[in-house]
């Protein structure tokens, strides 16, 4: 779920990429801060679970989100994304994973 005016899904494409998996988009107002936060939190947390993600439908894009994610001035997203990141095992960050 998302927004079409929101700069992050215009950055990665997300309208494109998704198509007619697109989910109905809901009103901002509807929904504070604080809730949508949390289910981010969610989300990132079950995906950082997810042993063996590159066999998840679309995981490049979602490798592309969590490292969008890495920016985010919330140290606890951030370092959900990071978790998320580093199940793929990318090469070269698997020798600095044991120091996260």
């Amino acid at each position: 779920i998302f927004h079409s005016d929101d700069p992050d899904s215009r950055e990665l494409n997300l309208v494109e990429i998704l198509g007619e998996f697109r989910c109905e988009e809901w009103p901002r107002e509807e929904l504070g801060r604080k809730a949508l936060q949390k289910k981010l939190e969610i989300f990132l947390k079950t995906f950082a679970a997810v042993k063996g993600p590159q066999q998840l439908f679309k995981h490049r894009t979602l490798l592309q989100m969590f490292v969008s994610f890495l920016s985010n001035p919330d140290s606890k997203l951030a370092n959900l994304a990071l978790s998320c990141v580093l199940r793929y095992k990318l090469p070269y960050l698997t020798p600095y994973a044991e120091h996260v």
